[in-house]
């Protein structure tokens, strides 16, 4: 991660792209009727689990927003619908709202944005046999079940642990810091907190510190952004935004080459 540049945007866009086509077209076929009854299967993209899908296309999304991969956010935004993930959804709007506001993304790709969402919820609803629960009139009444989500996901049982104690069987514990201190100990969920903030201090507003921001939401209602799935975008994050003001001084004076100025 030291040396990651301006082209880990590029390759981050690119898989993401074809992570999005392929949740288009499994989101008109990745299901069946069984005695009346839909049957989805879970698997969506390159993943086996529609949360971490939607996850990576969130993930990925800040490095969509400048230069000649801008128009990557539409299909990026518009698959986030075809997973169904409810926090991620939110996390996404949330990021494309704050992006709009400290003038990030024109007025043109924010419209071009909503209307990708606006969009997918149209052809869920046209072309498959039910629409998702978190787009239309019918998720106002689904609020309640989402409430009791919430808690369920938050609830702990028998935390924290100074040291580490091992995997936690449990529905609940979705919080990151949360699991980390039932799991991994106390100590390494005081580190990751610290260490998440710190970089959030750090280069504000580049597209590594708009990852950190999402990785940190998604964090507060799931944990898959610390399972190895998806850990490596912390790592890549933290490392991005540490490379300028830490280490690249450090290298500098200890005359390594190949570290250029343009480091993101």
């Amino acid at each position: 991660y030291l040396f990651a540049n301006r082209h880990v945007g590029m390759y981050l866009c690119i898989f993401a792209v074809a992570h999005a086509l392929l949740i288009f077209l499994q989101g008109f076929t990745n299901y069946e009727w069984v005695e009346g009854a839909i049957v989805w299967d879970n698997r969506a993209g390159f993943s086996h689990n529609t949360n971490l899908a939607a996850g990576l296309l969130v993930m990925c999304l800040p490095f969509a927003i400048t230069g000649y991969w801008r128009w990557a956010s539409i299909p990026l935004l518009a698959a986030v619908i075809f997973t169904g993930s409810r926090w991620a959804f939110i996390v996404a709007a949330l990021l494309t709202a704050g992006m709009a506001f400290k003038h990030l993304v024109p007025c043109r790709w924010l419209l071009g944005g909503a209307a990708s969402f606006v969009a997918a919820v149209v052809l869920i609803d046209t072309f498959t046999p039910v629409t998702a629960a978190i787009t239309d009139f019918r998720s106002f009444g689904y609020a309640s079940t989402v409430v009791s989500h919430v808690t369920v996901r938050l609830a702990v049982e028998s935390w924290p642990n100074l040291l580490p104690y091992g995997l936690a069987e449990t529905d609940g514990l979705h919080n990151v810091p949360m699991r980390m201190a039932a799991e991994s100990g106390v100590i390494s969920a005081v580190i990751w907190v610290f260490l998440s903030l710190w970089a959030l201090t750090r280069m504000r507003y580049t597209p590594a510190w708009w990852l950190m921001l999402a990785i940190v939401l998604l964090s507060m209602l799931d944990h898959y952004t610390w399972r190895p799935h998806l850990m490596g975008f912390w790592f890549l994050a933290l490392g991005i935004l540490a490379v300028r003001r830490v280490l690249l001084p450090i290298v500098e004076k200890a005359g390594v080459p190949h570290i250029r100025d343009d480091v993101l």
